[in-house]
């Protein structure tokens, strides 16, 4: 038996415009879809976040808003699986409207 790791392959990618919750900031999310096989599928869900850095090598030291995505880990996005990417895509869509009480448009 063969201890080697299963590999998923990258299907979609989609970028969900920026949204704006009822409380918070604004949000824009990169959906990744990844497939195991013909009908397993799940997803990556990636936030873009803007950070406040103050680089150590500059005197004065300037601030500077920098923007990167980070794995998003707020929304139990790993639990979602389906049979091809739009019913994944459907599922992270619900989940975003339903956790975040924001409608989004396919």
């Amino acid at each position: 038996m063969s201890n080697a790791p299963r590999i998923a392959t990258l299907v979609k990618t989609m970028l969900i415009e920026a949204i704006e919750p009822a409380e918070g900031a604004e949000l824009q999310f990169r959906v990744e879809i990844f497939s195991w096989s013909e009908h397993d599928y799940f997803c990556q869900v990636w936030r873009y976040d803007t950070y406040r850095i103050q680089p150590t090598f500059q005197q004065p030291a300037q601030l500077a808003d920098e923007q990167w995505m980070v794995l998003d880990l707020a929304l139990d996005w790993r639990d979602l699986r389906a049979s091809t990417p739009d019913k994944l895509l459907d599922l992270v869509c619900e989940e975003i409207e339903r956790r975040l009480g924001v409608k989004v448009s396919r």
